[in-house]
């Protein structure tokens, strides 16, 4: 049987959401590979935890950066990303973040 994984893209930024203790999540965001531009996260505390990146596509190709989380214990996380190159982390195109509440 598949696994039910809520997925919280773009639209999601700056929500709260609530997941259940012990529960999957995905945040994915767009991204275009060869710009330079990656999604990075930049803070998240407990009580999510591993994320996981997959590979992207093909240079140039515009797809989703997925992160998975799981709501380990009760309480509440901010989690935020940047969209930025490596050489200018300062500097992000677009910020994401996302307050979980895990119940």
């Amino acid at each position: 049987m598949a696994e039910d994984v809520r997925v919280f893209d773009l639209s999601y930024n700056n929500a709260r959401v609530e997941i259940a203790t012990g529960r999957y999540f995905e945040v994915a965001l767009p991204e275009q590979t060869g710009t330079g531009f990656k999604w990075k996260i930049v803070s998240g505390q407990i009580p999510v935890k591993d994320f996981r990146d997959p590979a992207g596509p093909s240079r140039g190709a515009t797809t989703s950066r997925h992160f998975r989380f799981q709501a380990e214990w009760r309480g509440e996380s901010v989690i935020s990303l940047r969209l930025c190159r490596s050489w200018e982390p300062q500097a992000p195109a677009r910020q994401f973040t996302i307050t979980v509440s895990v119940r």
